[in-house]
């Protein structure tokens, strides 16, 4: 009939935890809530947007997913998202603290990937498995140093250089669905 009966299951396994899935958009709100701040800390799943306006750290060790918008707009000194791998939304990264800004794990974001800032000194901005972007790429304003994305192939809208980036490292870029445009008095090298 298509159903299955109890006496017909033998095992079932779960592969998150209700304590590992935030339904919902995380604002500002909850990280100012010590209970909430700490079930973040926990979630692999984000069911919506996730707005990370905090000073100091921020640790997510165990995010994967967040199905809405990535927005990071605080005085963070460090900003781990070491497994998070899909942003179903716009990533929108302002993190004047953060020199070194390392998204290890990020294969794709559906929306576009917007930075406006990486720290004083802005040492870096690495996304080294990213491989889909879903609208503009733009580095804007105060985004510094080193850009490396050696594993970007499609970026489906406008790729917008206009901060004050270094080096430019896009080695697989295949398809942009919009304009190039180059506006950064820095930049010495591309590699597409």
């Amino acid at each position: 009939d298509g159903v299955l009966d109890e006496s017909e299951i033998d095992h079932t396994s779960y592969l998150c935890a209700e304590s590992e899935i935030w339904d919902g958009d995380v604002a500002e709100a909850d990280w100012l809530d010590q209970g909430r701040r700490a079930a973040i800390e926990r979630v692999r799943v984000i069911k919506g947007s996730l707005v990370i306006p905090v000073d100091g750290e921020v640790h997510l060790p165990a995010l994967e997913l967040v199905t809405g918008d990535l927005v990071v707009d605080g005085r963070m000194t460090v900003l781990d998202l070491p497994v998070l791998r899909t942003v179903g939304g716009n990533v929108v990264i302002d993190a004047p603290g953060v020199d070194a800004l390392e998204l290890e794990a990020l294969e794709q974001i559906g929306k576009e990937l917007f930075i406006t800032g990486n720290g004083a000194n802005g040492d870096s901005i690495s996304a080294p498995v990213l491989r889909d972007i879903g609208g503009r790429l733009v580095l804007w304003s105060a985004a510094k140093g080193a850009v490396s994305m050696p594993s970007l192939r499609t970026v489906q809208g406008t790729v917008a250089i206009e901060g004050s980036v270094s080096s430019l490292s896009l080695d697989a870029l295949e398809s942009v669905d919009g304009d190039l445009v180059y506006n950064d008095l820095v930049l010495e090298r591309v590699h597409l």
